[in-house]
């Protein structure tokens, strides 16, 4: 139960306005103990009243009988390469496999296939369309028989043309077969059943790779029998398809189409094993010719071939058709079809020698294929989902590839039988692993994709596009790879696997999830008004789902149906964290886009420990040597822990990007909280920018010393490095101003690439490098070439580790751009911290393992120790180059999110007034919803930092020092604010309580042992690295920190004492600071009312109070009107008496409205040119539950004490409709009004007042 103030009977008044302007009713009733939830929502289970016949073996029969076709296409993909192989073919057939008309010749045998089906797709559909898709699937079986026979008959030009035909045939029905599953099955299953295509596809191809195997292995090559029972199998699918089809049924979506209606009704009788007058056939019937009829109007009621193809066109038609095929083509550009084709030869060339093992291996893999399609296509697709596959199945198939292509160049494995080593075991490992990644993504993805998403309209002619840019990519590989193995040799897996990246691009950039989706849902992925980003699709199918609302309710209100009101209780992402920013006295206006994986890429791309320790490393091979560097890392890793977890509490509370000054401001005694969070937050913003310019170098560096490896003729001058470094800097810069809306997307795509590239780097090193140091130098023996002692040099040696593990902190800064900052960044913050200790440990282990000899390596020409540690590993340039590359991507997203990060900082000090031109840092632009002036700042402060290696290298070693030393610093400051703040100041504000605290004193605890462990480092910082210690070897960090301390100080002096202000709890302030920090004007135009229940519920039986805000616009009068007169319409109305409130609450605010409407009739002709929205609330005492309800776009919130943390929780129980919201437009449009738009966003002029009662709602 609720208790309400003790007050006057009845209170009115101003309130501080907020600038709102819309128009929508929702009500909400709730209780103390029930949970909120949509009383429109649908309930009950999914498949209710659904008869379990529809689901017997009549449909498992067709879709069975169809896939026969399936299988002849999976058997012939599979059998011909090693047909090809096998001995008695190439007698037969006079080829020498040595001669290069041998390679022309098996180029032209296998693709004449592809250029067959290609046809074969066109022909299928005019068939398909024209006759039926029973025909056509009969049609094509019988001329894929021609072609076979032809085949056996021995002769090169029937060859040829028996392989064309038995293309068109396949071709056809490979477009036909998954839409007539399709139409036959029932919803619930239909996916499943697609999935047979699929399925029988992967089984045929086992069956052919065994079969060749089997003849090889028993018949004799002398006898032309071995060559032609693998050609003359390929008759025993294409009969039992032309037997099987023969009794099942046509299409019934598609005889309906045609307006065979009866006929369509006995096809679906049967396949539904349900009598023809059941009300479940009758009724999907009925929905068939509903959507037959949809599709009619959309196309001018034309079923013309023409006009379909024109429809393709269409918005919402042509992004579905482009990205289906382009799927398609990125299917193909995997390299799947060169190893189904040319896997003895592929195993051949690494090192599996002999025709039997080569086939044999070959099977295999095919097994392994087989089995992992089975097992998703069962069991996993509908759970895990589509783009996921694709994304994960792209990172594992990529590297397979690349390892291929690394193992293939250093064993000249195309040019000689390698030895069959462990490299060549990890070879066929790595083809394994790339059946396993691509079978459960890029194997069957596709099709699926193509066959759901694509309209029913041009379902078929879409199909037709997508089946033939299939075979045309298949015909281009198959024919082109026999060339590009004899041009490019191991080229071609490195060709294929940065092929393989576009696709896990492509995936993630414009291929949402489908999972789950109906047929008919898809126009919301899809349609005319949908974006083509795929994060921006699903985001706009989720706001639909929200409203409860169904597709067929949508259709209604397209043709002006009634369709009965809805509301939703899903309120927008990140609603309770812009309250919380709020309570810290600021408005939420950077946009919310990160998810927490998406946060954990950012951060963790920040951090990047693996490639930050190759930048340092040859500085602690020095200094102590491997030992050192190891043991180091583990013990800086688990302190670095202990710091996380204490920023990770503090971050859970305060989810603000100002990160650690804020946190000081709020924790440290109110004696010197704003000067120490002043302070914190100068060396904060030292520390990332010096970073930025810190990175900007180190991928000059590499990019630099890559053009070395291939051009050693060409020397390195230090103004090429800064040119560079300007370069990176730019392109940061026009990231973050020109596609910030990109920086959440891509965030999971970098964590994908950092992770798989650690992979392939360190796979590569060990496979490649023959000349790996002993256990005892990687684990024992002490190096110290720094001129210090031992116990000065193990220092120096840990230095490294802290360079490396830094920054960790990134998701604090970004969390007013994360939809749920007060729970994902803290976890994000521990994930970076375990990514990196892991990655960075097996890293630094495999570069102390490869390293040759330490002092070429530490003065190699191309200035960067592990790029000749990659050469020196590999031995060659290419590959060289290419590992470097993985970095050079890593490091160049690094750039851009260091800046993202930076600008942050600056925009949020500046904010609170902490830099100077204060007012121009802290703006947001309104379109892009990032701080552009911050951005600019930060990219022209790390130029200049960058600019200092002009002039001298000690001098920006001093800024790689000041970097680290910045952040620890930082880092220092909040840990011991919070101690000095529970001893001597606010225990309140440093005792933590939620998902993500410790215990207090567990809490403390780490909190002393890591302030312990940042002074120390912070100290090391200012040792020198050799001696003697001379000019140019000085450490002038201490220098820096003293700069940078003075500054902070003259800038507090001059400005900072007066102005700069940290965040501030609003939840401590009293009402009257709280009037003031809001702002205000002379006049207010909003207004409240207050009725208690004594004077409010003498119309009813139970005791009821009243309370509503009134947001005035454009004036003040109807704020007036609505606050002196709702209050008493509402209790007058009958329904208010009987109990029903929410009708009686919809009545009054209508009833108001007239009355306003016909005062001003009264005394204007003009109308009502002033406003109000309305927030209300109905206190139920007797029953202990309120009702809610809200007019426009304001909103009603529930504030609790929080059971978990000090302070108030807060809940909507109301959502503010904007018309911007695609649910809010429907109901505006299905309500006969109208919606304008304004500065490029949607507006609706109507609430209370305004113009005339209901023209707009």
């Amino acid at each position: 139960m609720l208790a309400l103030p003790r007050i006057e009977p009845l209170l009115q008044g101003p309130l501080p306005r907020r600038n709102v302007v819309d128009a929508s009713l929702e009500t909400t009733q709730s209780t103390a103990s029930a949970t909120m939830r949509n009383p429109f929502a649908l309930s009950g289970a999914v498949g209710d009243n659904i008869p379990r016949q529809i689901f017997g073996y009549r449909i498992y029969l067709v879709a069975f009988s169809a896939t026969w076709a399936s299988a002849m296409y999976g058997y012939d993909s599979a059998f011909i390469g090693g047909t090809l192989s096998l001995p008695s073919f190439q007698t037969s057939f006079g080829l020498d496999p040595e001669s290069s008309e041998y390679t022309n010749l098996s180029s032209n045998i296998v693709s004449t296939f592809q250029a067959g089906a290609f046809f074969g797709a066109i022909f299928g559909f005019f068939l398909a369309e024209r006759f039926g898709r029973k025909p056509t699937i009969l049609l094509s079986g019988i001329i894929f028989s021609i072609g076979v026979i032809l085949q056996l008959i021995g002769h090169l030009g029937l060859l040829y043309g028996g392989r064309a035909l038995t293309g068109l045939g396949i071709g056809a029905t490979s477009m036909i077969i998954p839409i007539y599953i399709s139409e036959c099955s029932p919803a619930l299953i239909r996916g499943r059943m697609v999935g047979m295509f699929e399925i029988m596809l992967q089984i045929a191809l086992v069956f052919g790779f065994w079969v060749n195997y089997g003849v090889e292995k028993n018949i004799s090559g002398s006898t032309a029998m071995q060559w032609r029972i693998p050609v003359g199998i390929q008759l025993i699918p294409a009969g039992l398809l032309l037997i099987t089809m023969s009794f099942m049924i046509e299409s019934p979506r598609w005889m309906v189409s045609k307006n065979r209606t009866e006929k369509g009704l006995k096809a679906l009788s049967w396949v539904r094993n349900l009598p023809a007058d059941h009300p479940y056939v009758q009724q999907e019937l009925s929905e068939i010719q509903a959507g037959v009829e949809h599709e009619l109007q959309l196309v001018n009621s034309s079923r013309s071939s023409w006009q379909v193809m024109r429809e393709c066109a269409a918005p919402g038609v042509r992004n579905r058709i482009i990205v289906s095929v382009s799927m398609m083509l990125l299917q193909n550009l995997t390299g799947i079809n060169a190893i189904n084709y040319y896997s003895p030869t592929i195993f051949k060339s690494i090192g599996f020698t002999g025709t039997s093992v080569g086939l044999l291996a070959t099977g295999v893999y095919g097994l392994v294929k087989m089995a992992t399609t089975m097992v998703f296509m069962v069991f996993i697709v509908d759970k895990f989902g589509r783009r996921p596959a694709l994304l994960v199945g792209a990172v594992g198939a990529a590297i397979a590839m690349f390892y291929l292509g690394v193992y293939s160049e250093l064993s000249e494995s195309f040019d000689k039988v390698p030895p069959k080593d462990s490299g060549a075991n990890a070879a066929v490992a790595m083809i394994y692993i790339y059946a396993i990644f691509y079978g459960f993504s890029w194997n069957g993805i596709p099709w699926i994709f193509a066959s759901e998403v694509l309209p029913t309209r041009v379902r078929t002619l879409g199909m037709m596009f997508a089946t033939c840019m299939q075979w045309l990519a298949q015909f281009m590989i198959v024919y082109s790879l026999p060339h590009m193995v004899a041009s490019i040799k191991f080229g071609i897996f490195y060709f294929f696997g940065a092929c393989t990246i576009v696709a896990l691009v492509f995936a993630y950039l414009f291929v949402p999830e489908t999972k789950g989706v109906s047929l008919e849902e898809m126009d919301l992925l899809f349609g005319d008004d949908v974006s083509v980003w795929a994060s921006k699709a699903w985001k706009h199918y989720q706001e639909f789902r929200e409203t409860g609302m169904t597709v067929s309710e949508l259709h209604g209100v397209e043709k002006g149906d009634k369709v009965d009101s809805f509301t939703s209780d899903v309120f927008a992402p990140g609603t309770d964290e812009n309250l919380k920013i709020e309570n810290l006295g600021y408005q939420q206006e950077l946009k919310r886009s990160f998810g927490f994986f998406d946060m954990v890429g950012f951060s963790f791309n920040v951090v990047t420990c693996w490639t930050a320790l190759s930048a340092v490393f040859i500085v602690g091979v020095n200094a102590g040597g491997p030992p050192v560097m190891i043991y180091g890392w583990i013990g800086v890793c688990m302190a670095t822990m202990i710091v996380a977890l204490s920023m990770a509490e503090m971050c859970a509370r305060w989810p603000v990007a100002g990160g650690q000054y804020s946190w000081v401001a709020l924790m440290a005694p109110s004696a010197i909280s704003r000067q120490m969070s002043y302070m914190t937050g100068w060396f904060m913003l030292t520390g990332v920018l010096a970073m930025g310019a810190v990175n900007n170098n180190i991928l000059s560096n590499f990019v630099l010393g890559q053009a070395n490896i291939v051009f050693p003729e060409y020397t390195i001058e230090r103004w090429h490095t800064v040119l560079v470094s300007y370069a990176v800097a730019v392109v940061a810069l026009a990231a973050n101003i020109w596609a910030p809306h990109l920086l959440s997307r891509l965030s999971r795509v970098i964590l994908l690439w950092n992770i798989g590239s650690f992979i392939t780097v360190t796979i590569v090193l060990l496979a490649t490098n023959d000349h790996k140091q002993n256990a005892a130098f990687v684990f024992k023996d002490f190096h110290n070439e720094t001129g210090f002692g031992p116990a000065m040099a193990t220092v120096i040696g840990i230095l490294q580790s802290f360079f490396a593990m830094c920054c960790y902190e990134t998701p604090s800064h970004m969390s007013e751009e994360m939809t749920h900052a007060s729970r994902d960044a803290p976890r994000a913050i521990i994930m970076t911290v375990l990514i990196g200790a892991t990655t960075g440990l097996i890293f630094l282990v495999t570069l102390c393992f490869c390293i040759g000899d330490i002092s070429s390596t530490a003065e190699t020409p191309t200035g960067v120790p592990v790029i000749q540690i990659f050469y020196d590993s590999t031995g060659s340039k290419g590959a060289t180059c290419f590992l470097a590359s993985l970095f050079d991507v890593i490091v160049i997203f690094c750039a851009v999110s260091l800046m993202a990060e930076g600008s942050r900082m600056i925009f949020a000090f500046a904010r609170d007034h902490g830099l100077p031109f204060s007012g121009i840092l802290s703006q947001v632009n309104r379109k892009k919803h990032v701080p552009i002036y911050a951005i600019i700042t930060t990219a022209v402060i790390q130029m200049a930092f960058n600019s200092i290696y002009f002039g001298t290298v000690t001098g920006f070693n001093t800024i790689i020092s000041i970097s680290t030393t910045g952040f620890y610093v930082s880092y220092a400051f909040v840990l011991l604010a919070r101690l000095l703040g529970y001893i001597w100041g606010d225990r309140a504000a440093t005792t933590f309580s939620g998902p993500s605290s410790l215990s207090v004193t567990l809490s403390l605890t780490l909190n002393a042992i890591g302030f312990v462990f940042l002074v120390f480092a912070v100290i090391t910082f200012n040792f020198p690295s050799v001696a003697p210690v001379e000019k140019l070897s000085m450490n002038y960090t201490s220098a820096a920190i003293g700069v940078v301390s003075l500054l902070s100080i003259l800038t507090w002096v001059t400005t900072g004492y007066r102005h700069f202000h940290g965040p501030v709890d609003v939840r401590k302030m009293g009402a009257e600071t709280c009037r003031e920090a809001q702002g205000g004007r002379e006049y207010q135009e909003d207004r409240y009312t207050i009725v208690l229940p004594a004077q409010f519920s003498n119309n009813s039986s139970e005791d009821i109070g009243f309370f509503a805000v009134y947001d005035g616009h454009a004036g003040v009068d109807t704020a007036n009107f609505a606050s002196q007169r709702l209050h008493t319409i509402l209790k007058d109305q009958p329904d208010f008496r009987d109990g029903d409130y929410k009708t009686a609450i919809k009545s009054a605010l209508a009833e108001a409205d007239k009355q306003l409407f016909d005062l001003s009739k009264l005394g204007r002709s003009d109308g009502i040119e002033t406003g109000s929205t309305v927030a209300l609330c109905l206190v139920n005492l007797t029953t202990g539950s309120i009702v809610v309800a809200n007019l426009g776009d304001s909103h009603v919130l529930l504030g609790e004490p929080s059971m978990v943390s000090r302070g108030c929780s807060i809940r909507r129980l109301s959502k503010a409709h904007k018309p911007e919201d695609l649910a809010e437009r429907i109901r505006i449009e299905h309500a006969g009004g109208t919606v304008s738009t304004v500065t490029g966003q949607p507006r609706v002029g109507k609430t209370f007042g305004f113009d005339q009662p209901a023209s707009q709602v």
